[in-house]
């Protein structure tokens, strides 16, 4: 028996649309991802047990776009350091580490470094790489 709506009238048979195959290699080649990388990307979201799809990889370059770099740089990004996904926040320098350095440390004269060297007579008054100053 069909299905009739609220008047009577036959409703149209659902069939389901067609599956389209999405080949991530040809997508990403087509956004100039160089294969290697490519490849990699692919390797790594496989060890993450994480699918790939055109929405995944959309939300990366959009990210990417965010940070500035390119898509092959987000997933060379995203292969070195572990990361399943990428935001663009989390690619910045981290505040505190890059320069921090400068606030606590003076540079020193030549003299001081003299000074600071002649208290470890190992060096004989030379730096640790055998420079004299």
């Amino acid at each position: 028996m069909k299905q009739t709506n609220m008047f009577g009238d036959p409703e149209p048979a659902l069939t389901p649309a067609p599956a389209t195959f999405f080949d991530p290699r040809l997508y990403l080649a087509s956004k100039c991802v160089d294969a290697n990388v490519i490849e990699d990307w692919l390797a790594h979201r496989k060890t993450k047990k994480s699918t790939v799809t055109k929405t995944v990889i959309d939300m990366h370059e959009r990210e990417g776009v965010k940070a500035g770099k390119t898509l092959q740089e987000v997933f060379e990004t995203c292969c070195s350091m572990g990361w399943q996904g990428y935001k663009a926040e989390w690619d910045r320098p981290r505040q505190g580490f890059v320069g921090a350095g400068k606030a606590r440390f003076k540079n020193h004269t030549e003299t001081e470094i003299k000074t600071i060297l002649e208290k470890f007579p190992d060096n004989h008054g030379k730096s640790s790489n055998g420079w004299d100053f």
